[in-house]
C-alpha cells in the first residue's frame, strides 16, 4: 500500500502487534515464503 511505504519492516511488525522484528520476520515467511525484505524486493520489481 502506497500510505505505508515509508515505514520500516520493523514498524510495520510493531504496528500489527508483534515484540520484535524477529518474530514479525519468522511469521510473515511462514505465511508468504517470502521475508518481508524479499516481498518488497518483489513488489518493488513488479511496479516497473
Amino acid at each position: 500500500d502506497e500510505n505505508y511505504r515509508h515505514y520500516s519492516i520493523l514498524a510495520i511488525g510493531l504496528e500489527c502487534g508483534f515484540a520484535n522484528k524477529t518474530t514479525f520476520n519468522r511469521t510473515f515467511k511462514k505465511m508468504t515464503g517470502l521475508t518481508p525484505s524479499e516481498y518488497m524486493a518483489e513488489e518493488k520489481e513488479a511496479m516497473k
